[in-house]
């Protein structure tokens, strides 16, 4: 399928008859770039593609839960009359059994006095054809299942919701039930379901009968049910998932606004009081220490010339009566060494010796004695310079190391409390975030409830058709007179077990197809080359999981908001490679949020082989000068939207903002 022309007339912002071409000139140049400032009507554009293809069944952004004919109304140009009324036209050629077909379908509405009316035409090969026109809605689904359309026609920036794993399941669910057929598979299933039914009723007596039908309208009543609460729980996961979101987001708000340390300030001051009450003990303890014995350590040097005296005193005191005894010591022992006869001269040197020594002595007796301390004031000041003075200078120092540590600590905790935003700042914050972890409490009461009555009718479904196969059962085997029911009974059930065995298996090869190209789609768009090793798709309820080098899972929550859309990219286009078919690619808003490595591999890398036409809506700073002079090579020719502020219209105009 390849769009070879839209017309828009009246539709949004565009008045009168606006027409794009939009056949690409060559394969090797499948891109039609088309510029607009925010809010001229991109977004408008997109949407008229899938109104023109789907009418009142597209999903369009800006509908919400608007009747249709009451959107139909808001889409017709406020200048324009509304008796003129709006119109879409969509031209595309599209290849069915080796033909090529080339169809026009033309969709108009105009206000009349009480209502919209809408008219549908389409035209094959250039003529009018009344029977596609009656089914064109079934029709479509031929070139574009709507269901998934969403997988080529999509808003860049909103598609990062898909990485979380309930979206981009339900988007992964549908993908392969459409692009596989196994929604073809689940009708035979369920006709099979029936047909039986219908053959073991043709089997059974009547009392049978009543129990049979007994329980098939238990069963269906509650098949309704759980369609019920499948959507109400749907929409309470929905609820949990928006609220739990807005959650992290205040979160965020409440850590940049310094909320992790208005949690930690009563902490805080906790500990700073502890350390005031540490600090006066550790000073008190500096003062006692400073009360003893320690301020004389300041005069020790003093304290060791006072010893110093002390000796000296104690020496010249004794010296008289030493000397005396040395003098006759010394005469007998020169007395004796003449007796035994020694030389002269040896004699002499001894004499001078005896002589020095007593000299020397002499001189101790000059010194002035002034002292007078008693034994018990010397000991205790050789006690103070051995012992205390050790003891205590050793404990002082630690004290005053610990009160240095903790002034340090102390002036930690006041910048820490000097950064604490006041109450009044961070009180608004506070309360919406309790505000909506109450609602999230309900939410998530509200949430176990709705899922615990979904498991319980499950259950009670199980247990029915369980009594029912029972009773088809029983009933086979008592009747044999209808053989040929029983036996079209028989096969049916085999073919069931058949179709669901085949319908895991088709699903396991092709999700094993499907993470292949979704990983190889993925890695080629992020900038981390090593951070995703695998990615798997559970194939019970298709979350996706990522892994990273070691097999270790990667929590998706953590990605940055870049690398989520990027997944969500990859999401797209990994099933839209599985689907096998040719569709035009549309994207608004291509580059979103991203960074600019992530840019640069998406313009390079994704747009020129997103599909064989890509229609990329972007504004000046997406896709800015140096973007496009990367994905010029591959732009076929470019619109820009111009908007009259005087008018409020959109105009389509050629060429792109440069």
């Amino acid at each position: 399928m390849i769009f070879d022309e839209i017309t828009l007339h009246n539709y949004g912002v565009y008045r009168g008859r606006q027409e794009i071409k939009l056949q690409p000139q060559c394969d090797e140049k499948p891109i039609i770039l088309i510029g607009g400032l925010n809010g001229v009507g991109k977004t408008t554009l997109l949407d008229a593609f899938q109104h023109a293809l789907f009418g009142k069944l597209a999903s369009l952004s800006s509908k919400g839960n608007t009747a249709y004919d009451k959107y139909l109304s808001k889409c017709i140009n406020k200048s324009a009359n509304p008796q003129d009324g709006a119109s879409l036209s969509i031209s595309f050629s599209h290849a069915l059994n080796g033909s090529e077909h080339h169809y026009k379908v033309t969709r108009s509405w105009r206000k009349n006095r009480k209502n919209i009316t809408e008219t549908v035409d389409v035209l094959k090969d250039g003529k009018s054809d009344p029977v596609l026109t009656d089914s064109w809605n079934e029709y479509v689904e031929q070139f574009m299942p709507i269901r998934i359309s969403s997988l080529f026609f999509f808003d860049g920036e909103k598609i990062k919701d898909f990485a979380d794993f309930r979206k981009s399941s339900e988007l992964i669910s549908t993908g392969i039930n459409q692009l596989l057929g196994l929604d073809l598979v689940d009708r035979l299933l369920t006709d099979l379901v029936v047909l039986e039914k219908r053959k073991t009723l043709t089997l059974s007596d009547h009392r049978e009968a009543i129990i049979i039908k007994t329980l098939e309208k238990r069963i269906l009543e509650l098949n309704g049910k759980k369609d019920k609460f499948r959507e109400r729980k749907k929409e309470a996961e929905k609820e949990v998932s928006e609220i739990e979101a807005k959650i992290r987001e205040i979160e965020e708000q409440f850590r940049v606004e310094g909320g992790d340390l208005y949690r930690e300030r009563k902490m805080l001051e906790f500990k700073k009081a502890e350390l005031n009450k540490r600090t006066e003990n550790t000073l008190e303890r500096l003062a006692d220490i400073a009360g003893g014995t320690l301020p004389v350590f300041l005069v020790r040097s003093q304290l060791k010339k006072i010893l110093e005296q002390v000796d000296k005193e104690e020496l010249s005191k004794n010296s008289d009566q030493l000397n005396g005894t040395l003098k006759k010591r010394d005469q007998q022992i020169l007395k004796e060494l003449s007796k035994r006869k020694i030389s002269k001269k040896a004699l002499l040197v001894v004499e001078q010796l005896f002589a020095e020594d007593i000299q020397n002595r002499h001189a101790h007796k000059n010194i002035l004695q002034y002292l007078f301390l008693r034994q018990e004031t010397i000991d205790s000041i050789k006690n103070l310079l051995q012992e205390s003075f050790e003891a205590e200078v050793k404990e002082a120092l630690q004290a005053l190391e610990n009160w240095t540590s903790l002034q340090l600590e102390s002036e930690n905790i006041e910048r820490k409390l000097a950064q604490v935003p006041d109450a009044e700042s961070i009180s608004r914050i506070v309360k919406q975030k309790e505000k909506l972890e109450g609602i999230y409490r309900k939410a998530q009461v509200n949430h176990d409830i709705i899922n615990k009555e979904y498991e319980k009718i499950c259950k009670d479904i199980n247990i029915a058709s369980s009594d029912l196969e029972k009773e088809y059962q029983k009933k086979l085997d008592t009747d044999h007179s209808h053989e040929t029911a029983s036996r079209i009974v028989t096969h049916s059930k085999k073919s069931r077990k058949t179709l669901e065995i085949f319908r895991k298996k088709v699903i396991k090869y092709h999700l094993e197809r499907i993470q292949e190209y979704v990983l190889r789609s993925f890695r080629a768009l992020l900038r981390k080359d090593t951070l995703v090793e695998h990615i798997r798709f559970d194939p019970e309820n298709y979350h996706v999981e990522i892994f990273e080098a070691g097999g270790k899972s990667i929590d998706i929550d953590r990605l940055s908001a870049g690398e989520k859309q990027l997944l969500s990219v990859s999401l797209l286009w990994g099933l839209a490679q599985a689907s096998g078919r040719r569709l035009p690619a549309i994207i608004d808003t291509p580059l979103g949020r991203l960074d600019t490595t992530h840019r640069t591999h998406l313009v390079e890398r994704y747009f020129p082989q997103a599909s064989h036409q890509v229609l990329l809506l972007s504004t000046d700073e997406e896709i800015n000068e140096k973007y496009y002079q990367m994905i010029r090579p591959w732009v076929s020719h470019s619109y820009h939207l111009d908007f009259d502020e005087g008018k409020q219209t959109t105009t389509v105009k050629p060429g792109y903002f440069w």
